[in-house]
């Protein structure tokens, strides 16, 4: 999901707004630059981003059949979470969606 964003565009845009993001920062840093200097609270466009931050951490840590302490204490916080893998993965798709709509609604009219 997160290799769908286009990184240019989003750092274009981020300049042009004002910002000046580092050179490293990625997609998703850089939208949460474009909601900020849109004028969103930062608490309020981190939390619109935080679950493709969430799904982009888990892919790293879970990819493949993922060794060492981290992914087993992910699943079991999956788990605990939510009861099961399948409603964990609704969550965060539902979440994703959300955060995708009020991305899409901040850069309404921005081509």
């Amino acid at each position: 999901m997160v290799e769908g964003f286009e990184t240019r565009w989003l750092r274009k845009t981020a300049i042009e707004l004002g910002g000046n993001p580092p050179a490293n920062y990625q997609s998703l840093k850089l939208i949460d630059e474009c909601l900020m200097a849109l004028g969103f609270e930062e608490a309020h466009g981190r939390s619109i981003t935080a679950p493709m931050h969430n799904l982009h951490f888990l892919r790293s840590k879970l990819k493949g059949h993922a060794q060492g302490e981290v992914a087993p204490a992910i699943r079991k916080e999956a788990i605990a979470q939510h009861g099961s893998y399948s409603k964990h993965f609704h969550a965060l798709c539902g979440e994703c969606d959300e955060g995708i709509r009020a991305i899409a609604d901040a850069f309404k009219g921005m081509t």
